[in-house]
Protein backbone atom coordinates (compact mmCIF):
# COMPACT_ATOMS: atom_id res chain seq x y z
CA UNK A 1 0.00 0.00 0.00
CA UNK A 2 2.55 2.29 -0.26
CA UNK A 3 3.12 3.01 -4.55
CA UNK A 4 2.75 6.33 -5.38
CA UNK A 5 -0.68 7.38 -6.25
CA UNK A 6 -0.90 10.92 -7.15
CA UNK A 7 -1.99 12.16 -10.39
CA UNK A 8 0.61 14.42 -12.57
CA UNK A 9 1.63 17.08 -10.20
CA UNK A 10 0.30 20.44 -11.34
CA UNK A 11 1.96 23.87 -10.90
CA UNK A 12 0.40 26.11 -7.53
CA UNK A 13 0.03 29.44 -8.35
CA UNK A 14 -1.90 32.61 -6.32
CA UNK A 15 -5.78 32.91 -7.14
CA UNK A 16 -7.51 36.11 -6.90
CA UNK A 17 -9.19 36.12 -3.96
CA UNK A 18 -13.01 35.35 -4.17
CA UNK A 19 -15.99 37.47 -3.74
CA UNK A 20 -18.73 36.43 -1.42
CA UNK A 21 -21.95 35.73 -1.65
CA UNK A 22 -24.31 38.24 0.76
CA UNK A 23 -26.90 35.80 1.34
CA UNK A 24 -25.00 33.03 2.64
CA UNK A 25 -21.35 35.01 3.68
CA UNK A 26 -19.61 32.25 1.91
CA UNK A 27 -17.05 32.60 -1.01
CA UNK A 28 -18.52 32.22 -4.31
CA UNK A 29 -15.38 30.26 -5.52
CA UNK A 30 -14.16 28.26 -2.77
CA UNK A 31 -11.42 26.48 -4.68
CA UNK A 32 -9.43 30.20 -4.75
CA UNK A 33 -10.43 30.63 -1.42
CA UNK A 34 -7.12 32.08 0.25
CA UNK A 35 -5.90 29.45 2.98
CA UNK A 36 -4.72 32.49 5.03
CA UNK A 37 -8.49 33.03 5.24
CA UNK A 38 -9.79 29.27 5.17
CA UNK A 39 -7.42 28.07 8.12
CA UNK A 40 -5.59 31.56 9.75
CA UNK A 41 -2.07 32.83 9.35
CA UNK A 42 -0.22 30.19 11.31
CA UNK A 43 -1.61 26.83 9.44
CA UNK A 44 -1.27 28.65 6.10
CA UNK A 45 2.24 29.80 6.56
CA UNK A 46 3.66 26.95 6.68
CA UNK A 47 2.08 25.57 3.13
CA UNK A 48 2.84 28.28 1.36
CA UNK A 49 6.29 27.40 1.65
CA UNK A 50 4.75 24.37 -0.52
CA UNK A 51 3.17 26.36 -3.06
CA UNK A 52 -0.02 25.84 -1.10
CA UNK A 53 -1.52 29.12 -1.05
CA UNK A 54 -5.65 28.33 -1.81
CA UNK A 55 -8.05 25.79 -0.85
CA UNK A 56 -7.79 24.25 -4.51
CA UNK A 57 -3.80 24.37 -4.12
CA UNK A 58 -4.10 22.37 -0.85
CA UNK A 59 -6.58 19.70 -2.57
CA UNK A 60 -4.57 18.93 -5.42
CA UNK A 61 -1.88 18.33 -3.18
CA UNK A 62 -2.35 14.88 -3.54
CA UNK A 63 -0.80 11.97 -0.93
CA UNK A 64 2.54 10.46 -2.31
CA UNK A 65 1.48 7.07 -1.08
CA UNK A 66 -0.37 5.30 1.90
CA UNK A 67 0.87 3.72 5.10
CA UNK A 68 -0.91 0.79 6.70
CA UNK A 69 -0.46 0.53 10.58
CA UNK A 70 -0.21 -3.00 9.84
CA UNK A 71 2.92 -2.66 7.48
CA UNK A 72 5.89 -1.60 8.46
CA UNK A 73 7.96 0.99 6.06
CA UNK A 74 11.07 -0.75 4.80
CA UNK A 75 14.06 0.95 6.51
CA UNK A 76 16.93 -0.40 3.74
CA UNK A 77 15.75 2.00 1.42
CA UNK A 78 16.49 4.92 3.16
CA UNK A 79 19.04 7.14 1.74
CA UNK A 80 21.51 9.49 3.76
CA UNK A 81 20.46 13.42 3.67
CA UNK A 82 16.77 12.50 2.35
CA UNK A 83 13.74 14.13 4.39
CA UNK A 84 11.49 11.08 4.89
CA UNK A 85 8.55 9.78 6.67
CA UNK A 86 8.47 6.67 7.94
CA UNK A 87 6.06 4.25 9.95
CA UNK A 88 8.16 2.01 12.17
CA UNK A 89 7.59 0.36 15.64
CA UNK A 90 9.36 1.19 18.72
CA UNK A 91 11.74 -1.22 19.98
CA UNK A 92 13.43 0.07 23.03
CA UNK A 93 14.11 4.05 24.48
CA UNK A 94 16.75 4.92 26.60
CA UNK A 95 17.55 8.41 28.49
CA UNK A 96 21.53 8.94 30.07
CA UNK A 97 23.21 12.23 30.59
CA UNK A 98 26.52 12.81 28.27
CA UNK A 99 29.99 11.90 28.97
CA UNK A 100 32.21 14.40 27.22
CA UNK A 101 29.77 17.88 27.94
CA UNK A 102 26.68 18.89 29.71
CA UNK A 103 23.32 17.43 28.93
CA UNK A 104 21.37 14.29 28.22
CA UNK A 105 20.55 12.30 25.32
CA UNK A 106 17.48 10.09 24.90
CA UNK A 107 18.39 7.36 21.90
CA UNK A 108 15.09 5.43 20.71
CA UNK A 109 15.29 2.58 18.20
CA UNK A 110 12.46 2.10 16.02
CA UNK A 111 12.24 -1.26 13.66
CA UNK A 112 10.37 -2.58 10.79
CA UNK A 113 11.60 -6.37 11.89
CA UNK A 114 14.90 -7.03 10.37
CA UNK A 115 16.37 -3.07 10.03
CA UNK A 116 16.48 -0.66 12.66
CA UNK A 117 16.56 3.08 12.83
CA UNK A 118 18.36 5.60 15.48
CA UNK A 119 16.13 8.30 17.11
CA UNK A 120 18.26 11.18 19.10
CA UNK A 121 16.64 13.76 21.17
CA UNK A 122 19.11 16.42 23.23
CA UNK A 123 18.62 18.15 26.17
CA UNK A 124 19.67 20.06 29.13
CA UNK A 125 18.90 17.23 31.67
CA UNK A 126 17.00 13.90 31.49
CA UNK A 127 14.10 15.25 33.03
CA UNK A 128 13.58 17.61 29.90
CA UNK A 129 13.19 14.05 27.93
CA UNK A 130 10.58 12.25 30.33
CA UNK A 131 7.60 13.71 27.34
CA UNK A 132 9.23 11.61 24.60
CA UNK A 133 10.36 8.76 27.13
CA UNK A 134 6.66 8.41 28.14
CA UNK A 135 5.49 8.27 24.57
CA UNK A 136 8.01 6.41 23.06
CA UNK A 137 7.33 3.40 24.99
CA UNK A 138 8.31 -0.32 23.45
CA UNK A 139 5.96 -1.71 20.92
CA UNK A 140 4.19 1.63 19.85
CA UNK A 141 3.70 2.42 16.65
CA UNK A 142 4.39 5.54 14.90
CA UNK A 143 4.90 7.71 12.01
CA UNK A 144 8.67 9.51 12.07
CA UNK A 145 9.68 12.26 9.89
CA UNK A 146 12.96 14.19 9.39
CA UNK A 147 16.36 14.20 7.74
CA UNK A 148 18.16 10.84 7.45
CA UNK A 149 21.82 11.08 9.28
CA UNK A 150 24.76 9.10 10.12
CA UNK A 151 26.42 8.23 13.44
CA UNK A 152 29.05 5.98 13.38
CA UNK A 153 27.95 3.84 10.59
CA UNK A 154 24.06 3.85 12.22
CA UNK A 155 21.32 5.72 10.30
CA UNK A 156 19.03 7.82 12.21
CA UNK A 157 16.95 10.96 12.79
CA UNK A 158 17.97 13.80 15.00
CA UNK A 159 14.84 15.63 17.12
CA UNK A 160 12.68 14.28 14.37
CA UNK A 161 8.72 15.08 14.30
CA UNK A 162 6.23 11.92 15.20
CA UNK A 163 2.96 10.93 15.67
CA UNK A 164 2.22 7.76 17.83
CA UNK A 165 -0.48 5.73 16.19
CA UNK A 166 -3.72 5.57 18.04
CA UNK A 167 -2.74 8.27 20.81
CA UNK A 168 -2.83 11.52 18.60
CA UNK A 169 -5.20 10.67 16.51
CA UNK A 170 -8.06 13.13 16.83
CA UNK A 171 -10.76 10.62 18.02
CA UNK A 172 -13.82 11.42 20.39
CA UNK A 173 -13.95 7.82 21.90
CA UNK A 174 -11.89 4.80 22.03
CA UNK A 175 -14.44 3.03 19.34
CA UNK A 176 -13.31 6.01 17.33
CA UNK A 177 -9.81 5.84 18.04
CA UNK A 178 -9.63 2.10 17.19
CA UNK A 179 -11.07 3.20 13.74
CA UNK A 180 -8.88 6.12 13.13
CA UNK A 181 -6.13 3.82 13.74
CA UNK A 182 -7.18 1.14 11.32
CA UNK A 183 -7.11 3.56 8.26
CA UNK A 184 -4.95 4.07 5.45
CA UNK A 185 -2.69 7.08 6.71
CA UNK A 186 -2.13 9.51 3.69
CA UNK A 187 1.61 10.63 3.32
CA UNK A 188 1.94 13.83 1.18
CA UNK A 189 4.65 15.49 -0.21
CA UNK A 190 6.24 17.52 2.74
CA UNK A 191 8.74 19.29 4.21
CA UNK A 192 10.85 20.10 7.73
CA UNK A 193 9.03 23.14 8.02
CA UNK A 194 5.29 21.19 7.75
CA UNK A 195 5.35 17.43 8.07
CA UNK A 196 2.93 14.95 6.53
CA UNK A 197 0.47 14.46 9.63
CA UNK A 198 0.47 18.37 9.78
CA UNK A 199 -1.23 18.73 6.17
CA UNK A 200 -3.83 16.19 6.94
CA UNK A 201 -6.18 17.62 9.25
CA UNK A 202 -5.40 21.04 7.23
CA UNK A 203 -7.20 18.98 3.63
CA UNK A 204 -9.74 17.88 6.24
CA UNK A 205 -10.59 21.35 7.18
CA UNK A 206 -11.02 22.58 3.87
CA UNK A 207 -12.64 19.75 2.09
CA UNK A 208 -15.29 18.52 4.67
CA UNK A 209 -17.72 21.86 4.87
CA UNK A 210 -17.47 21.63 0.82
CA UNK A 211 -20.69 20.55 -1.55
CA UNK A 212 -21.08 19.44 -5.08
CA UNK A 213 -21.74 23.15 -5.94
CA UNK A 214 -18.60 23.84 -4.34
CA UNK A 215 -16.09 21.46 -6.78
CA UNK A 216 -16.32 21.94 -10.09
CA UNK A 217 -16.52 18.55 -12.62
CA UNK A 218 -14.78 18.69 -15.81
CA UNK A 219 -15.77 15.33 -16.46
CA UNK A 220 -19.90 15.57 -18.05
CA UNK A 221 -22.57 13.18 -16.10
CA UNK A 222 -23.17 11.33 -18.81
CA UNK A 223 -19.88 10.22 -18.99
CA UNK A 224 -19.36 9.72 -15.49
CA UNK A 225 -22.70 7.71 -16.14
CA UNK A 226 -21.24 5.80 -19.10
CA UNK A 227 -17.74 4.56 -16.92
CA UNK A 228 -19.60 4.10 -13.80
CA UNK A 229 -17.96 7.25 -11.69
CA UNK A 230 -18.42 9.47 -9.07
CA UNK A 231 -17.99 12.85 -8.84
CA UNK A 232 -14.86 15.10 -8.75
CA UNK A 233 -15.55 15.78 -5.06
CA UNK A 234 -16.20 12.37 -4.15
CA UNK A 235 -13.04 11.29 -5.82
CA UNK A 236 -11.11 14.19 -3.56
CA UNK A 237 -12.60 12.62 -0.49
CA UNK A 238 -11.48 8.98 -1.72
CA UNK A 239 -8.08 10.58 -1.83
CA UNK A 240 -7.78 12.42 1.15
CA UNK A 241 -10.37 10.08 3.44
CA UNK A 242 -9.90 6.68 2.43
CA UNK A 243 -10.94 4.08 4.99
CA UNK A 244 -9.54 1.56 2.90
CA UNK A 245 -7.32 0.56 0.40
CA UNK A 246 -10.37 -0.19 -2.31
CA UNK A 247 -11.72 3.58 -1.93
CA UNK A 248 -7.84 5.63 -2.47
CA UNK A 249 -6.95 3.31 -5.17
CA UNK A 250 -10.66 4.38 -6.73
CA UNK A 251 -10.36 8.25 -5.97
CA UNK A 252 -6.79 7.71 -7.44
CA UNK A 253 -8.31 5.90 -10.72
CA UNK A 254 -11.39 8.60 -11.23
CA UNK A 255 -8.50 11.99 -10.74
CA UNK A 256 -6.49 9.85 -13.18
CA UNK A 257 -9.55 9.47 -16.41
CA UNK A 258 -10.21 12.95 -14.92
CA UNK A 259 -6.69 14.30 -16.02
CA UNK A 260 -6.59 12.05 -19.46
CA UNK A 261 -9.93 13.00 -20.34
CA UNK A 262 -9.09 16.74 -19.64
CA UNK A 263 -6.03 16.44 -21.97
CA UNK A 264 -8.24 14.46 -24.91
CA UNK A 265 -10.90 17.15 -24.78
CA UNK A 266 -8.18 20.11 -24.98
CA UNK A 267 -6.42 18.24 -27.87
CA UNK A 268 -9.60 17.84 -30.12
CA UNK A 269 -10.41 21.51 -29.45
CA UNK A 270 -7.24 22.47 -30.71
CA UNK A 271 -7.82 20.11 -33.63
CA UNK A 272 -11.37 22.15 -34.46
CA UNK A 273 -10.00 25.03 -34.22
CA UNK A 274 -7.45 24.09 -36.93
CA UNK A 275 -9.81 22.74 -38.87
CA UNK A 276 -11.91 25.85 -38.87
CA UNK A 277 -9.18 27.99 -39.63
CA UNK A 278 -10.14 29.43 -43.29
CA UNK A 279 -7.39 28.96 -45.86
CA UNK A 280 -7.01 29.96 -50.07
CA UNK A 281 -6.11 27.47 -51.98
CA UNK A 282 -2.60 28.55 -53.97
CA UNK A 283 -2.11 27.61 -57.78
CA UNK A 284 1.65 25.04 -57.54
CA UNK A 285 4.56 27.17 -58.39
CA UNK A 286 5.80 27.16 -61.62
CA UNK A 287 9.49 25.43 -62.06
CA UNK A 288 12.51 26.34 -64.22
CA UNK A 289 14.30 24.59 -66.70
CA UNK A 290 13.08 20.57 -67.17
CA UNK A 291 14.57 18.34 -64.10
CA UNK A 292 15.50 21.81 -62.13
CA UNK A 293 13.98 24.17 -59.13
CA UNK A 294 13.66 28.08 -60.38
CA UNK A 295 16.50 28.15 -57.30
CA UNK A 296 18.97 26.01 -59.81
CA UNK A 297 18.41 29.21 -62.25
CA UNK A 298 20.34 31.56 -60.17
CA UNK A 299 24.07 32.29 -61.24
CA UNK A 300 26.40 30.83 -58.70
CA UNK A 301 28.74 33.34 -57.10
CA UNK A 302 31.54 34.22 -58.76
CA UNK A 303 34.80 32.84 -56.72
Amino acid sequence: MTEPTEPTERTHGSAPSPTTDVATGRPTDRLAEPLTRALGARSANPLAKLGLRTVGDLLRHYPRRYGDPGTLTDLAGLALGEHVTIVAQVRSTTVRRMRNRPGAILEAVVTDGPRQLSLTFFAKSPNALRYHEQRLAAGRLGLFTGVVGDYRGTRQLTHPDYRIIGMDDDAEDAESAVLEASRPIPIYPASASIPSWKIQPAVRTVLDPLREEDVPDPVPDAVRAQHGLGTRLEALRDVHEPYDEQQWRRGRDRLRYEEAFVLQAALAQRRARAEAEPATARPPRARGRAGSSPTSTRPCPSR
